[in-house]
């Protein structure tokens, strides 16, 4: 997939300038990554949810199981455009050695939470359980994800002010900063 080759490109790039302390420069790679990733996937989606006859067309002669491939290709794959996110950020604190970080969120999408999806949900909903899996991983994955990335981006942009506090913006940051610790010292 290319969103693995985005990764391969991204990793140096954002591990170079997050050992140089060059933090604006990482948290800009993270971001056209997450973009590139994310118009990428939605493409995907676009063809998945638009012209999925064709997809499942190349599989399959059977009319019956062509319908029922068609509807659960559809909603099997409706969250498929954060999955770049999630992919992409995961692979971010890889980059930034926090690997403990990045394999919990690598795994939350596929194991942590896909699989006990697909063994539950088709207890409660039959056939339609094991569709709704996927999206609902992907979807609490990303929310996951985006938790973790936006408090490492928090931190980057203090370590930034605090290597550059005559930066415009970084007044603010320190002054916020320099509260949350004489707070913690009380």
């Amino acid at each position: 997939m290319p969103i693995f080759g985005m990764n391969q490109g991204m990793q140096p790039i954002v591990g170079f300038n997050y050992g140089a302390g060059n933090f604006k420069r990482v948290k800009e790679t993270v971001r056209v990554a997450i973009l590139s990733a994310t118009a990428l996937m939605s493409a995907g989606w676009v063809i998945v949810q638009f012209f999925p006859h064709i997809l499942v067309g190349a599989m399959t002669p059977d009319a019956e199981l062509f319908e029922i491939t068609v509807k659960g290709l559809r909603v099997f794959l409706s969250m498929m455009f954060i999955a770049g996110f999630q992919i992409i950020s995961s692979n971010f604190f890889q980059s930034i050695g926090k690997a403990r970080i990045s394999f919990v969120l690598s795994l939350s999408r596929q194991v942590f939470l896909l699989a006990p999806l697909v063994y539950f949900l088709p207890r409660f909903f039959g056939l339609q359980g094991v569709w709704y899996a996927q999206p609902i991983a992907d979807g609490l994955s990303s929310v996951i994800t985006l938790i973790f990335l936006v408090k490492e981006f928090k931190h980057l942009e203090e370590a930034h002010c605090a290597m550059n506090p005559l930066e415009e913006g970084c007044a603010e940051t320190m002054v916020a900063l320099n509260i949350l610790k004489s707070q913690e010292k009380l």
